[in-house]
């Protein structure tokens, strides 16, 4: 369960979320163009439009590829792309029904990422597959999803019925470990761990942010106390994905 603290201060969404805040084009460098007249400027190859009529929804960079990024779109696609790549995607990832308003690359597994969708449903991903690896019913369209800092196996996610998930796959990969109403009159729309303390911040539409302090079985360290490597951390994650893609383990 969480501590709450509430409090009418602005939401704002950083550059490093790689959210828009409407849904739009991106060009080639993985910016939104600036909104300007209704006329438009003849084009150019550094200026055309890499996904054409597809209004994009968000984006996040790869942690180690900063020339790699996937774009969530209001139609449901997510598209793997390149700022090498003008007009082109390097893959197309089929799953979501309605508009996906969050993609979340994994903090330690450089392959996996989470997305967040209209069609009430959170799935992971190996950017390599076209299919999802895992998906997850929150019965309520879901605003934002992030992961959790201290762990590469714990996320985080918020809906529009005003409730506050929390999944640990090396605890339960079908169920969530936490699920708390937060606010019953508003939509919650984003969520973000303090990257030090066990907090977590959550936003509503009507410009509200509340901190939930995290309880001890929820900010659980991997492997209990120990402290894991990077490289660790990743391979606990992955081994997840592997087993429940059928896969055989590396020994």
């Amino acid at each position: 369960k969480f501590s709450s603290e509430e409090s009418r201060v602005p939401v704002f969404t950083t550059s490093n979320s790689g959210s828009a805040s409407t849904p739009r084009s991106v060009t080639a460098n993985g910016a939104a163009p600036a909104a300007g007249p209704s006329h438009s400027l003849p084009p150019t190859v550094e200026e055309e439009l890499l996904f054409g009529l597809s209004g994009a929804c968000c984006f996040d960079f790869h942690k180690n590829l900063e020339d790699v990024f996937v774009v969530g779109t209001e139609e449901g696609q997510i598209h793997k792309c390149s700022k090498a790549y003008n007009n082109q995607y390097l893959l197309s990832f089929e799953g979501h029904q309605m508009g996906v308003y969050t993609v979340r690359y994994n903090h330690f597994l450089n392959s996996a990422f989470l997305s967040a969708s209209a069609d009430w449903a959170v799935k992971l991903w190996d950017h390599e597959m076209k299919q999802p690896v895992m998906t997850f019913d929150l019965n309520s369209a879901v605003g934002d999803v992030a992961w959790a800092p201290y762990s590469s196996t714990v996320f985080a996610a918020v809906t529009a019925e005003g409730k506050v998930f929390v999944f640990d796959l090396e605890v339960n990969k079908y169920q969530p470990i936490c699920e708390q109403q937060v606010v019953r009159k508003s939509k919650l729309t984003h969520i973000a761990f303090n990257p030090y303390e066990p907090i977590l911040l959550v936003g509503d539409e009507k410009g509200t942010v509340m901190g939930l302090k995290l309880s001890p079985n929820l900010r659980r360290l991997p492997g209990g106390s120990k402290y894991l490597e990077k490289q660790e951390q990743a391979d606990r994650l992955e081994q997840i994905m592997m087993i429940t893609m059928g896969k055989p383990l590396d020994k």
